[in-house]
């Protein structure tokens, strides 16, 4: 029987996480000093006020976390599992799992376990794992499963974003291929990417924040072009009146696509604390 792990910053949807074959490893929001789980021992809002008056970091899962993640699923008779991260390039998640997965199968002889880079990050890596999740109930192979994947990730998928301010992302090194210094003083606001190579990276720029939402919905459908979308998810931080307006904006831009599910939600905390409050995001799964 197939598994599945992933990790909190994917934002995975509830529903997702509730099924038998899951299991969600969280990361870690550190303040002043005091380490939360993802998703579990904080909230987004907390996290919020504490970038009022603090730098909050991040961290990754614990070894604990993620071998009782593996073990779970193993206890129930799941012996071929996929591991899904956020993108080796921005953080670490991907390689611990990897290490410790060569654990797992030194103590189990007869477990496979596939550990994989998106590539994407949020509601872009849910949409890979939810495809993975339906794959898995249509009782796919492994190794259909993992050359799915390939095809998923490396053609299928996009996300795109705009945040007001890019002091998040430099303050915590993930600034990538984006460029955070003219942008700061003339207001210009980059449309944000991920690269193959799983980096952030600038697809266009755009005036205010204004111009840059209609940037990031013309770079979204220029990807989308005559293809058929599967996916479609949109995703933002915090409840600020300016930021609710963006998504439900994006939203009625694109729901002329008619894709087969829409995902729609915040980022989780360990993504606020790189990139802000005020994101608005869009991403897409191909048929």
């Amino acid at each position: 029987m197939i598994g599945l792990i992933c990790d909190s910053a994917t934002d995975t949807p509830k529903e997702i996480l509730e099924k038998d074959f899951v299991e969600m490893v969280p990361l870690k929001v550190i303040i002043n000093g005091k380490e939360y789980k993802d998703g579990i021992g904080i909230t987004q809002q907390e996290v919020l006020e504490a970038m009022k008056y603090t730098v909050p970091k991040t961290s990754l899962p614990s070894h604990e976390d993620i071998v009782n993640a593996y073990k779970t699923l193993i206890d129930k008779g799941y012996n071929e599992i996929f591991v899904i991260t956020v993108p080796e390039k921005l953080s670490g998640t991907f390689g611990l799992f990897n290490a410790i997965a060569e654990e797992i199968k030194e103590m189990y002889s007869d477990v496979s376990i596939e550990v994989v880079d998106s590539k994407s990050g949020s509601l872009g890596a849910a949409m890979i794992i939810s495809k993975v999740a339906e794959y898995i109930e249509e009782g796919k192979s492994f190794e259909y499963i993992r050359g799915q994947l390939d095809i998923l990730i490396n053609g299928k998928s996009k996300v795109f974003f705009v945040v007001p301010t890019l002091k998040y992302l430099k303050a915590g090194g993930r600034i990538g291929k984006v460029s955070g210094t003219l942008g700061e003083v003339l207001n210009v606001k980059p449309i944000i990417s991920i690269n193959d190579e799983g980096e952030f990276h600038e697809v266009g720029r755009a005036r205010g924040m204004n111009k840059a939402i209609d940037k990031l919905v013309s770079s979204f459908l220029q990807w989308v072009g005559e293809r058929k979308l599967e996916f479609l998810a949109i995703a933002k931080s915090g409840e600020k009146e300016e930021t609710v307006n963006y998504f439900n904006y994006v939203k009625s831009k694109l729901k002329h696509l008619n894709p087969k599910k829409i995902f729609t939600g915040e980022i989780s905390s360990v993504a606020l604390v790189h990139l802000g409050e005020g994101l608005v995001g869009v991403g897409g799964l191909l048929e």
